[in-house]
């Protein structure tokens, strides 16, 4: 009876044909690799002669073209999105018509049209994933992000929660009282999941792990991490302090969520959802290339070889969880980026080694960011809480010089303010 009551409130809530979606999409993850490229075929070929019969951007180029293939499309990037969006649109959207928009955080806002039965597509690759932590729809779950757009948003937000159990809390600058409020209300509130951006996950575990309480329920299943790279030293701690899993959900705003991280520590993308291929393979390393994405649902405003700025690579390798969908591979943003003298590196991988540099026995480890000035020429802005001390810092800049080179000038400033983008994310790396 719960199932049902469930279902029922997230079709009202999202898509009425939510929970149709989701069986499908559950079945469609055992299937065998030549039954996936049959549907991630069909559907592809159905976008694109949508695309090329009804969308503006596309039908003065290819309307003349009676077999299409991928490669006759012309690659975008969030510009072209941002400033052609109504060349995309099937239909003139209507005002009241559903959207959603990009945070801005890589510095350019898109805005996607779509409808409910769309929406539901964007969303049940999201709870396909939840369902492998033995997370359902109408389980209580906790998003946390930054700071909502308006006091009108805010309120339709919240009644959205209560159909769903899905609370989503907002903060701002993140001070000790915020993340003290965060802890209370997760306490209080029982969920079996948590959502958010991982720098915020772990400055929260952190502050747990320092007050030395056992605040915690124990009913949490998964700690699901967005929109940041989430760092090993940072899956550690928030695993150990939660007691579950931490899992990766790969996704943007215009393409849905393009994949999740099971049990084993795979990132599985839908193949259901979006269609995936990698370019300049020759320019990045580990065979990895620059993702090209495209969303097979939307149909309303098709999206098709979008260049959504992340670096990766496919595997067709099997996954011990069972699960046959492909296996994607991200190394990290080219926006950031670390060019040295030696060639192309990726926070992912440098952050990992910092950490993994500091001595042993540094019970604190300060946040912090780097701003790459020039080639050899860096800053690195510490926080310096109450709880930090000078020794902490120290092992900190040691480990830096460590990994950027002995040769690298780096500037250290100290800080008691962290520096928050306008979406509540923390980028730890960014470049002039």
């Amino acid at each position: 009876m719960n199932k049902i009551i469930n279902n029922f409130l997230m079709g009202l809530t999202f898509s009425q044909d939510f929970s149709k979606i989701l069986d499908e999409y559950k079945r469609n993850q055992h299937m065998t690799k030549e039954e996936l490229d049959k549907l991630k075929k069909n559907k592809l070929n159905n976008i694109m002669n949508i695309a090329k019969d009804n969308i503006p951007y596309y039908k003065d180029t290819l309307n003349q073209r009676k077999e299409l293939n991928i490669n006759d499309f012309p690659i975008l990037d969030k510009n072209v999105l941002s400033n052609h969006a109504m060349k995309f649109i099937y239909k003139t959207p209507l005002p009241w018509q559903m959207s959603r928009k990009s945070s801005g955080s890589s510095g350019k806002i898109t805005k996607i049209y779509l409808n409910r039965y769309i929406y539901g597509h964007y969303l049940v690759s999201f709870w396909r994933g939840l369902s492998w932590y033995d997370v359902n729809p109408g389980d209580r779950g906790i998003s946390l992000f930054g700071k909502v757009n308006s006091a009108i948003m805010s309120i339709i937000k919240s009644f959205k929660d209560k159909f769903t159990n899905n609370m989503r809390l907002f903060y701002y600058k993140l001070t000790d009282n915020e993340i003290n409020d965060i802890i209370h209300f997760i306490t209080d509130y029982k969920p079996k999941f948590l959502f958010g951006y991982p720098s915020l996950l772990y400055r929260i575990a952190k502050a747990i792990k320092i007050s030395n309480k056992n605040v915690l329920p124990n009913n949490l299943k998964v700690i699901v991490t967005t929109g940041e790279n989430l760092y090993e030293f940072q899956r550690v701690l928030i695993q150990s302090v939660f007691g579950c899993k931490v899992s990766e959900e790969y996704g943007c705003t215009e393409l849905g969520t393009v994949g999740f991280e099971c049990p084993e520590g795979n990132i599985h993308f839908s193949v259901d959802n979006v269609f995936i291929e990698t370019i300049n393979n020759d320019k990045y390393p580990e065979q990895s290339g620059e993702i090209v994405a495209t969303q097979l649902n939307n149909t309303l405003m098709p999206i098709i070889r979008y260049k959504n700025g992340d670096i990766g690579k496919i595997s067709e390798t099997s996954c011990k969880c069972g699960i046959t969908l492909p296996i994607i591979h991200v190394l990290g943003r080219k926006i950031e980026e670390i060019i040295t003298e030696k060639g192309i590196s990726f926070p992912k991988i440098v952050f990992n080694n910092i950490y993994n540099n500091i001595q042993q026995g540094t019970s604190h480890i300060p946040d912090f960011r780097i701003l790459q000035n020039s080639l050899k020429n860096y800053t690195v802005v510490i926080y310096k809480d109450k709880l930090i001390s000078d020794i902490e810092i120290k092992n900190l800049q040691e480990s830096i010089v460590n990994i950027m080179g002995k040769n690298t000038k780096i500037d250290f400033k100290l800080t008691d303010e962290l520096d928050l983008d306008i979406s509540g994310k923390l980028n730890l790396y960014s470049h002039s």
